[in-house]
């Protein structure tokens, strides 16, 4: 997965790749799939593998649960880093007022 690739895609990709080798005989088991997901993931998602690693048992967990809760991850992570830039851009923005106080500042002097 590449550091820039969003999860619905990555895992669209993942399922062609899955059926394509199912067509052909080879059969992955849920506990495969989930095991070659978190060896192929980026490391954004690193956190989110140790915590589902130490939590559940990656031998019961189905693709699809891994699936919803990394998307969960992933969407957090978005939000996040959208009101990071809300508040930066907030923060670095003056205000009229401001501009206006400088001027008369230098109006007196």
């Amino acid at each position: 997965m590449g550091e820039d690739e969003i999860l619905s895609e990555y895992f669209t990709k993942l399922n062609d790749i899955s059926n394509e080798a199912f067509a052909l005989g080879k059969f992955f088991s849920d506990t495969k799939m989930v095991r070659k997901i978190f060896r192929s993931l980026s490391d954004r998602f690193q956190p989110k593998l140790t915590t589902i690693e130490e939590s559940k048992t990656l031998d019961t967990m189905k693709v699809e649960e891994l699936m919803g809760s990394l998307q969960t991850y992933e969407m957090n992570i978005k939000q996040r880093k959208k009101e990071k830039t809300i508040t930066l851009k907030a923060a670095s923005e003056p205000t009229d007022k401001e501009g206006e106080e400088e001027s008369d500042e230098f109006a007196l002097l």
